[in-house]
């Protein structure tokens, strides 16, 4: 089973914004070069591109190139004319809130379709919490997620539509509240949640290990994403999240390099990659020591109320623009590219909505409500799926 999450909280280097897309294309060519060769007379003309212009192999390669983020179609479904960029792509949401009922369906990117999914999941410590708090990512086209409430250092698999457990557990607990999480060069980074909340630990697929990587600020309650084909951190600070939380680092050759800071104090902020550069969304400022905030609104004097944002932001060339706006304020949402559109799933908010953006590559140009859910579920697990993903 192949999914994909081109999120908040997982991607790539380089990631393909279709990559769902893009393997399943493939996937069409590799049948169709099989057919081929099962039809042609069974000489090596047939596949020796050399030999014979039309081969199977010259007509499987043609058939590559035109796929999403190949080299006909760099920027993936965007600007490309491949037939398989018109299917309408899907989406799947989980979620625990305990004692409640567990939220678990499969949407179109337009709304317009939506269907309950039936994955065996288990309860937890708690009746349906099992995925309370733990954090996910995809890696080697597999659904991982990690820690949570119910067990702060378990990791388990996705294997078609069952959650497995495996043997081996992280060295240091996680939850993807306090922590931050990234899908990066073939290995899921899990850093910040323990103290001194720079650190991180890698997993391979196979064994957990301590990361060398040490960043230079604390980033608790920060979030992660890719820039420029880097991995990047922002927000937040030491516990309760204090201290530094407009700044900024990048993954460089020699370790993590301080950027442009944000342009407020940030926690529990969203990420997604564009062309352009990284896109922020959402958000929440504790507010401690601050009675004004960053936009000259007043607030509550409660220093324990803080303020949740609701502005989309970009970095691109190291310089931070306020690009748009959600249609309500939101944190700790989970926020997916599927072709043109980018999908942010609350998170924290009033309503629990699910809202497509329209992004063109300057600006945000809509935001539309497609959905949402009863429960309020903090850092949703989010993939691409198939239509009748395990429905």
């Amino acid at each position: 089973m192949k999914l994909k999450q081109l999120a908040s909280i997982i991607g790539l280097g380089s990631a393909c914004p279709d990559e769902y897309l893009q393997q399943e294309c493939i996937n069409l060519c590799g049948e169709d070069y099989a057919t081929c060769g099962e039809n042609c007379d069974g000489t090596e003309t047939c596949f020796i591109l050399s030999l014979k212009k039309d081969s199977c192999t010259e007509t499987y390669s043609s058939c590559v190139r035109s796929c999403p983020c190949e080299k006909n179609c760099p920027e993936g479904c965007a600007n490309c004319e491949n037939e398989i960029c018109r299917r309408l792509p899907f989406f799947s949401v989980l979620g625990d809130q305990p004692f409640a009922d567990r939220t678990q369906y499969v949407m179109a990117v337009d709304g317009s379709e939506r269907m309950e999914t039936n994955l065996v999941i288990p309860e937890g410590t708690a009746r349906h919490d099992y995925l309370k708090y733990a954090g996910h990512a995809i890696l080697n086209d597999k659904l991982y997620i990690f820690g949570g409430s119910s067990d702060f250092k378990k990791i388990a698999r996705l294997d078609e539509c069952e959650f497995t457990e495996l043997p081996i557990q992280l060295i240091d607990p996680f939850d993807s509240i306090s922590g931050a999480l990234m899908s990066f060069m073939n290995r899921v980074y899990l850093c910040f949640f323990s103290y001194p909340y720079k650190t991180c630990q890698e997993f391979d697929g196979n064994d957990v290990t301590d990361s060398y990587l040490r960043t230079n600020f604390e980033h608790c309650y920060g979030s992660m994403g890719i820039y420029n084909d880097s991995m990047v951190v922002l927000g937040a600070g030491d516990w309760p999240g204090e201290k530094v939380r407009r700044k900024v680092e990048q993954l460089e050759v020699g370790g993590w390099k301080e950027i442009a800071e944000f342009p407020v104090d940030i926690a529990y902020s969203s990420t997604v990659t564009v062309p352009e550069g990284m896109l922020v969304l959402g958000g929440w400022n504790p507010g401690w020591n601050t009675l004004v905030t960053e936009f000259n609104q007043p607030r509550d004097t409660n220093p324990n109320t803080g303020i949740y944002y609701k502005q989309i932001y970009l970095l691109k060339e190291n310089v931070w623009s306020l690009v748009g706006n959600l249609n309500e304020p939101k944190s700790d949402a989970t926020v997916i590219r599927l072709g043109e559109w980018i999908v942010s799933v609350a998170g924290d908010s009033n309503n629990n909505f699910v809202e497509r953006i329209n992004w063109d590559g300057e600006a945000v140009t809509s935001v539309e409500i497609i959905g949402s859910h009863a429960n309020t579920i903090l850092r949703p697990i989010v993939f691409q799926s198939e239509k009748n993903f395990c429905v």
